[in-house]
């Protein structure tokens, strides 16, 4: 398994542990906030609206690095994910 992969899940999980901890509504166990505001985060520290749909590389991705990004909160920012499982 490569580093970057061990990166995504370690990012996937966090940002599912943050999502749980908001209550309200949810969908497919996502807040349904972020869904309606919708931000993508990679493990890069990069955050963006939008992201490159890719049937090549067989994930969404990054515009700034390709690596496969992940839905957020809609408050966050480039940089460290801070959030609520600090």
């Amino acid at each position: 398994m490569s580093e970057s992969h061990d990166e995504n899940v370690i990012l996937q999980l966090r940002l599912m542990k943050i999502g749980s901890l908001e209550g309200g509504k949810m969908w497919f166990g996502l807040p349904e906030r972020w869904i309606d505001n919708p931000r993508w985060r990679c493990h890069n520290d990069h955050v963006s609206r939008t992201y490159l749909k890719s049937d090549g590389l067989g994930y969404c991705a990054c515009l700034k690095c390709c690596e496969p990004v992940f839905l957020t909160f809609p408050e966050d920012k480039d940089g460290p994910l801070r959030g609520a499982d600090e």
